[in-house]
C-alpha cells in the first residue's frame, strides 16, 4: 500500500539503470582492486588516469540512481587523485570498494525480492497481528536506493509509505498533512535541510503528537556511543545502515505498537 501523497511519482528504479549500475560496479571492483596493495597506492601517473577515468564512469551511473552518498565518495576519491595525495587514497579505496560492494548487493536483492514480492492473501498477516497494516510512515533519505530499500520492505507489511529525499521537503509534507504520521526513519546527512534541524522543526511544529512520534536515525556511521553522544532530544532511537528487513521490523514494531 502506498499513500496518495508522493514527492516522487515513481517508485521503482529503472531496471536498466540498475543494470548499468552492477556492471559500472563490478568494473570498478575489479580496476580499483587491483591497485591497492599492502604497501600503499602504488605512485603512478598512467594508473591516475585509469583510476579518475573509472570512477568518473562509475559517477555517472550512480547518478542516475541518485546515490549521493557514494558520489560525494567518489568526489572526494577524484579530488585525491588530482592532488596526488597517495596516503589518501591508499586509507580511503579499500573502505569505498568495500561500501561500493555492499550497496551493489542490497540492489541486487532488492530487485530479486521484487519478482516474488506479491504474497498470497492467506498467507498475509491479519491486521490483528500485523502492527503495520495501515501505518503511516515517512522516510526521509537522499538516497533513492535507501528509500526503495525500506519502501519495498514495509509496504510488503502493509504500511503507508510517505518517501522524502530531504530535510525540507519531508518538514513541509509532514505540515501539508497536519502531522498524521505514525513514524518517522530520518537519515542525518542530506542537502538542504539535515535530519538534526528537520526533526527539531518537526518536534517544534505544534502539530498534534509532535512531540510524541517516533522519529529513528537511519546513519550508516552512528553506534549507541555516538548516539548517546550526539543531541538525542529529537530522536526515538537509531537504524544502521544498509537496513536488514527483520532488524527494521523488530526495531519499527516496538514503536508502533505503543
Amino acid at each position: 500500500m502506498s499513500t496518495e501523497i508522493k514527492p516522487e511519482a515513481k517508485q521503482d528504479i529503472d531496471p536498466k539503470k540498475v543494470g548499468a549500475f552492477i556492471k559500472k560496479t563490478e568494473k570498478t571492483l575489479a580496476v580499483l582492486g587491483k591497485m591497492c596493495s599492502f604497501s600503499g597506492w602504488v605512485k603512478d601517473e598512467e594508473q591516475l588516469a585509469l583510476f579518475t577515468e573509472t570512477l568518473n564512469g562509475l559517477k555517472k551511473s550512480l547518478e542516475s540512481i541518485e546515490e549521493t552518498g557514494l558520489i560525494k565518495a567518489v568526489d572526494s576519491l577524484i579530488d585525491g587523485a588530482k592532488l596526488k595525495n597517495y596516503t589518501l587514497l591508499a586509507v580511503t579505496v579499500p573502505d569505498f570498494l568495500k561500501k561500493l560492494n555492499d550497496r551493489a548487493r542490497v540492489i541486487k536483492s532488492l530487485n530479486g525480492a521484487k519478482e516474488n514480492q506479491s504474497e498470497p492473501s492467506e498467507n498475509k498477516p491479519s491486521s490483528s497481528t500485523n502492527v503495520f497494516l495501515g501505518k503511516r510512515i515517512m522516510v526521509v533519505d537522499d538516497s533513492a536506493t535507501n528509500r526503495m530499500v525500506i519502501f519495498s520492505v514495509l509496504s510488503q507489511k502493509g504500511a503507508d509509505i510517505i518517501q522524502s529525499k530531504d530535510g525540507s521537503e519531508a518538514l513541509k509534507l509532514y505540515t501539508d498533512i497536519g502531522g498524521k504520521i505514525d513514524l518517522i526513519l530520518m537519515d542525518l546527512d542530506m542537502p538542504e535541510m539535515n535530519g538534526i534541524e528537520a526533526a527539531q522543526k518537526i518536534r517544534d511544529s505544534g502539530l498534534p503528537h509532535c512531540m510524541d512520534i517516533p522519529i529513528l536515525v537511519l546513519s550508516a556511521n552512528l553506534d549507541n556511543r555516538k548516539f548517546r553522544n550526539m543531541n538525542q532530544a529529537c530522536f526515538n532511537d537509531f537504524m544502521s545502515k544498509p537496513v536488514m528487513p527483520q532488524i527494521l521490523y523488530n526495531a519499527l514494531e516496538k514503536y508502533l505498537r505503543k
